[in-house]
């Protein structure tokens, strides 16, 4: 069975009202821990991009809008529903040139803003909750070469690991803070890297300098597109991960879909 929770057809409020014809988080972004609060990138039927709009929808409204020329690669609300995050690169000024690029904390009305990791090389990222419950962004900065997090209220960020000094080089992966229920942790995966204990492995991170760092699985990548990537993605209590893995067979023909019992 399928529901219509909203519909947004002829409303004016939207970002370019009337041009306005489809929303989306583009695929990475997620709502507030509860579902309530959304943040949208809003396009035309050309997938031309109009802006961003953040709703709630508990009551049905829009709470702001926002348009710029540069577009973010997504955008996800914070676990706590106060802040959207827009997933800027570091060559894109929506503020203005004079101002940093990289990744920014909007308000729901989009009238103050954060600079999460500024003129950082930001990439596969995830908003999570630190231990306290305070909502904060991680990701890996390829320009330092860290694992790090920003805390989105101050706006401060702190390197959690080095991922250079790690017998390595070079690495790429992902992160989910989607274990809402168990704040203060995330869970890192990696498909991308040259040697070190770290590479090809799902793993828990907590969210402090010097972390404790828990060894989950090896992934088994075996290479190939972005969509054979090992995504792993935590439940709400983190008591279960799921990854996606071609294991050991190069290409799309042998993806499945594991879970680690934690």
């Amino acid at each position: 069975a399928t529901t219509v929770v909203a519909n947004f057809a002829g409303r004016a409020a939207l970002a370019q009202g009337p041009s306005a014809a489809r929303i989306w988080t583009k695929s990475e972004g997620s709502p507030s821990a509860d579902a309530r609060y959304w943040g949208f990138v809003v396009q035309d039927t050309n997938f031309g991009f109009l802006g961003l709009m953040t709703y709630d929808m508990q009551t049905d409204q829009i709470l702001g809008t926002f348009t710029s020329v540069d577009e973010p690669n997504n955008v996800g609300m914070s676990p706590s529903g106060r802040w959207i995050v827009a997933q800027y690169s570091n060559n894109d000024r929506p503020l203005g040139p004079a101002l940093p690029g990289g990744p920014i904390a909007f308000s729901l009305d989009f009238a103050s803003y954060q600079h999460l990791r500024p003129n950082g090389n930001v990439a596969h990222t995830d908003n999570a909750r630190a231990a306290n419950g305070d909502d904060v962004f991680v990701g890996d900065d390829y320009n330092s070469g860290t694992l790090f997090m920003t805390h989105l209220e101050t706006g401060v960020s702190t390197d959690l690991f080095s991922l250079w000094g790690v017998g390595s080089n070079f690495y790429a992966g992902h992160v989910s803070g989607k274990a809402f229920d168990r704040p203060g942790w995330i869970v890192a995966s990696s498909y991308g890297g040259n040697g070190g204990w770290l590479h090809l492995k799902v793993y828990l991170v907590e969210l402090r300098a010097n972390p404790r760092i828990l060894h989950l699985a090896h992934d088994h990548y075996a290479g190939g597109s972005y969509f054979t990537e090992p995504h792993a993605s935590a439940s709400r209590d983190l008591s279960r991960i799921l990854f996606n893995s071609n294991w050991d067979v190069t290409g799309h023909a042998n993806i499945n879909a594991y879970m680690i019992e934690v």
